[in-house]
């Protein structure tokens, strides 16, 4: 053999070599891609650099695995054809062989399609060359390069796949942990309002939602769904305006209620039933959670994203669960709403039933407190014309010049007044000047007049405050914030208390406000504050103290007012409560005053409790529920 014929044959020998070579690095290259779109986008490039292909095409199977179609530079399939042997590429795929199609006076190019298989078939790999024909060897190895490739596609596959399953595993157990996380944020408050306001700011924070809202079923009418609470300021100016959502098809928490059922808009733009809602732009999917209790529904639940598809069917079971939890915690909170207005309610009633039953109690006390007006009037009234007739009497016998003084004119011009008025009243001084001096002045006693005077007016007072007593309690109350340090300071000013009693104010720092009416309030301890200082008349030492603090009750605020007074004897503690019972004897007590002030407390949810021991003092105990920040 000459040497150009055993050159020739080793250059044929190295072909090969080279070319397995080359398909052992690329095919190594293609197996290190993960992403499945990556790979698809390279190894058109890599294969033909590396192997100096004219043309490679890879053709995948479509899912109902009767087409393929070819996989452009932008990674999207191109038209595809069927599965046969109408074609190569079908060809091979369909007899899972390679398919050579040597060049021909057609096409001045030879073609290979190799069919990709891993386990079952992915698609094919389309070879072109400017060659007359691919040689066996050359088939062969590029057999070799579209196993590895359908390995490589493969793997890309399920990892991509596991990818999404962790992906999906992950966010649902983020879901989770948020869901457990509001539930547990939300279970202990007890105030609806309240309530619901944290409801939607946790759900945003927690998932990072762009928007919630909590829609009520209206109980009355059962037709709308109302906006209870709505995150940030879109929220806010929608519950100011009374938002609200019928109750049927036409938007996506409607539907909700409507059909007790969850529902998700991925795009809001496409959904027939998304409520278009200008204060939210950015909205761009939504999913509304029924809120059920029982067979009971309480409204829904509604979450929205700023992307599009940010929900998938799987996050409903999910955030339903979190929904479950929210309406019990909804109900509870509702039923402790209803529980507390049928309890003012029926303290209402019973303040009433008990006015109703101390009417002929009160009667009979006014009846009393009366009886003693109408005699002061007349005596008053007989004394006070007998000194001006007296008067008139003398000022006629005196000489002119005193007659026509000022005071004289005056006195002249009373006594025609009462003879106009009292056509037989200068008989009350009828034969006064042939009686003893002694007798007439007992008869015309400055301080019998004054007397009387003051009979009228404690009398009158009695009555009054008998009115404020029973009719107080009752009243509307209009519930507002109260600083309680602030009002009782205020009380204690406003009663002007007299400097010989020392008075001890004691707040504790940041004290809670409470809610209630703060006209009833200051009346509670006005009436608190006047018992003490009466209870300390006489007594060597009077100090009044006032201390305002937390209860060791949880959620009350304490105020404790103590006397160094006289005290009240056990026997009488359960009794001063009452209705017209009264420790004050003689000193114009009406005995109404502490149970009105009971009843008041009573309204606000708080209790009133007394401590006394005799000569030593007395302390009354008000508790009250602090309001919620």
């Amino acid at each position: 053999m000459d040497v150009s014929t055993r050159a020739g044959s080793l250059e044929r020998t190295r072909q090969p070599a080279h070319l397995l070579e080359a398909v052992a690095r690329t095919g190594l290259r293609l197996t290190v891609i993960r992403s499945r779109r990556r790979l698809l986008a390279d190894c058109v490039d890599l294969i033909r650099s590396s192997l100096g292909l004219d043309s490679v095409i890879v053709y995948l199977l479509d899912d109902d695995k009767q087409r393929i179609a070819p996989q452009l530079a932008e990674g999207e399939p191109g038209e595809s054809v069927l599965i046969d042997d109408q074609s190569a590429v079908g060809r091979a795929v369909q007899q899972q062989t390679a398919i050579h199609t040597p060049a021909s006076a057609d096409s001045t190019r030879a073609e290979l399609a190799l069919p990709l298989t891993f386990e079952n078939p992915l698609g094919a790999l389309v070879l072109g060359a400017k060659q007359t024909t691919f040689a066996p060897d050359e088939i062969a190895a590029y057999q070799i390069l579209a196993d590895q490739l359908a390995i490589a596609l493969y793997n890309a596959q399920r990892y991509t796949r596991d990818a999404q399953v962790l992906a999906s595993a992950e966010r649902r157990a983020m879901l989770l942990e948020a869901a457990t996380q509001v539930g547990r944020d939300v279970t202990s408050i007890l105030e609806l309002d309240t309530l619901l306001e944290r409801i939607v700011d946790t759900i945003c924070l927690a998932y990072g939602f762009y928007y919630a809202a909590v829609f009520l079923v209206d109980t009355k009418m059962q037709r709308w769904a109302v906006l209870r609470a709505g995150y940030g300021k879109a929220g806010r100016k929608m519950l100011e305006s009374g938002h609200l959502l019928e109750i049927n098809d036409s938007s996506i928490v409607g539907w909700c209620i409507n059909h007790q059922q969850a529902r998700i808009a991925l795009d809001v733009g496409k959904d027939t039933v998304r409520f278009n809602n200008p204060l939210l732009p950015l909205t761009r999917s939504e999913m509304a959670l029924p809120l059920i209790v029982g067979h009971n529904v309480l409204g829904a639940l509604s979450v929205q994203s700023a992307q599009e598809a940010a929900f998938e069917e799987k996050d409903i079971n999910t955030l339903q669960v979190m929904a479950d939890q929210l309406a019990i915690v909804i109900n509870n909170a509702q039923l402790l709403s209803n529980l507390r207005e049928t309890h003012r309610e029926l303290l209402r009633t019973k303040t009433f039933e008990a006015i109703a039953t101390a009417t002929g109690e009160a009667i009979h006390w006014v009846g009393n407190k009366a009886a003693p007006i109408p005699a002061c009037v007349s005596r008053t009234r007989e004394d006070m014309a007998r000194l001006i007739y007296l008067a008139d009497a003398i000022l006629r016998r005196s000489p002119e010049e005193l007659r026509q003084h000022l005071f004289a004119q005056m006195i002249a011009d009373a006594a025609e007044t009462l003879d106009e008025k009292m056509p037989a009243g200068r008989e009350l001084i009828a034969g006064l000047e042939e009686r003893p001096f002694k007798s007439v002045r007992r008869l015309l006693s400055m301080e019998s007049i004054l007397e009387d005077l003051d009979i009228i007016n404690l009398s009158a007072q009695t009555i009054l405050n008998i009115k404020e007593d029973l009719i107080g309690p009752a009243r509307e109350s209009q519930r507002r914030r109260i600083h309680l340090d602030e009002l009782l300071k205020n009380v204690v000013t406003s009663m002007a208390i007299s400097p010989e009693v020392h008075i001890e104010q004691k707040y504790a720092p940041a004290l809670p406000n409470v809610a209630g009416d703060p006209r009833q309030l200051e009346n509670v301890f006005g009436n608190l504050f006047k018992n003490a200082v009466e209870a300390m008349a006489g007594r060597p030492k009077k100090r009044l103290a006032i201390e305002a603090a937390l209860s060791k009750t949880e959620g009350f605020v304490e105020v404790r007012v103590t006397d160094t007074g006289c005290g009240i004897p056990k026997s009488d503690l359960d009794r001063i409560w009452i209705s017209f019972y009264t420790t004050k004897g003689d000193r114009g007590g009406t005995g109404l005053g502490l149970s009105a002030c009971m009843q008041i407390v009573s309204q606000m949810e708080g209790k009133i409790e007394v401590e006394s021991q005799v000569n030593v003092g007395t302390t009354f105990i008000v508790s009250l529920p602090a309001l919620a920040e």
